[in-house]
């Protein structure tokens, strides 16, 4: 059984900066686990595009992330694995997984467009993971293990609380247009590669990022505005602060980092296939396998 109306995970900013288990146990800097929390959600907003899935899915993905990596190291579990159980995870919260209708999202098609996503930088097409080979199951039996072990580190508690709906309320209350409050919102979405989620209320960042949008915009606001939601300037400055230096450090983009020898090889030949011409669109995967499965690995899977 889960609880999903519990929101108390939040931890001290000492512990997020210098008191994580990847910090305190395997002496990881505090640059490479950042640069892999942001890694491991990059990976997830591209998978959400690319199933078009609702936003929603890759927003509660992101927290769950960040909030197994204030309890777990990265060296002890791999953020390629984790990233994709916090989807997965993520998929069944926002009830998106409807599996009584045709057609219906997988989690073979979960593993397709993450291994792609995690093998592309490197290739530079499309690489279709294989998914008669044993890497296939594999990746598989790992990130479903993953979920499980997420789920007992949160002691089945999942309930997130997202920004976005106080940034329309309170956008609405303060009289902003629509560009101030897209803005806002893209501001939101950009927060979640931080951990301003498990640091701060949901309600904060709304207000530090509508503080943001209205300043980018020209937009003028009541002093002392925030006062009304029960935020303290030191919150709404310690949200900006955070934003600015992700922005700052965000322009050579994001890239893995490794930080221990994982028993799962990305990087091995039989894995996957390069596509240099097609897309993941022109690739049907139907219940039988890709476009044309090997009979001989058809069969000696049924023998076994």
């Amino acid at each position: 059984m889960t609880f999903s109306t519990i929101d108390d995970f939040y931890v001290d900013d000492g512990v997020v900066k210098d008191g994580t288990p990847s910090r305190i146990r395997d002496n990881v800097s505090r640059e490479v686990e950042e640069g892999l929390r942001r890694y491991g959600c990059a990976l997830i907003v591209r998978a959400c595009l690319r199933l078009e899935l609702p936003t929603s899915v890759a927003c509660t993905a992101q927290v769950l992330l960040h909030r197994f990596y204030c309890k777990h190291s990265v060296v002890e579990y791999d953020v390629r694995v984790m990233s994709v159980s916090a989807f997965w995870l993520a998929c069944k919260l926002e009830e998106v997984i409807q599996s009584d209708k045709s057609g219906c999202l997988t989690l073979r098609d979960v593993l397709v467009m993450f291994y792609d996503g995690i093998r592309r930088e490197e290739n530079g097409g499309f690489m279709l993971l294989d998914i008669y080979g044993g890497f296939y199951l594999a990746f598989k039996d790992a990130v479903v293990r993953g979920e499980r072990d997420m789920l007992r580190c949160f002691g089945f508690v999942t309930h997130v609380e997202h920004a976005h709906p106080f940034v329309l309320s309170l956008g609405a209350q303060l009289g902003l247009d629509t560009s101030v409050l897209q803005t806002a919102c893209n501001i939101v979405n950009d927060s979640l590669r931080t951990t301003l989620c498990v640091r701060v209320k949901a309600h904060c960042v709304a207000c530090a990022a509508l503080l943001f949008a209205a300043r980018r915009h020209g937009h003028g606001l009541p002093h002392g505005w925030w006062y009304g939601c029960g935020v303290e300037w030191k919150t709404i400055r310690l949200c900006c602060e955070e934003l600015i230096d992700l922005y700052e450090s965000h322009r050579d983009g994001d890239a893995y980092i490794s930080v221990s020898d994982t028993f799962l090889k990305f990087e091995t030949k039989d894995a996957g296939v390069l596509l240099q011409s097609k897309t993941p669109h022109d690739v049907k995967i139907n219940d039988s396998g890709l476009d044309k499965p090997n009979e001989n690995k058809t069969k000696r899977m049924r023998r076994q």
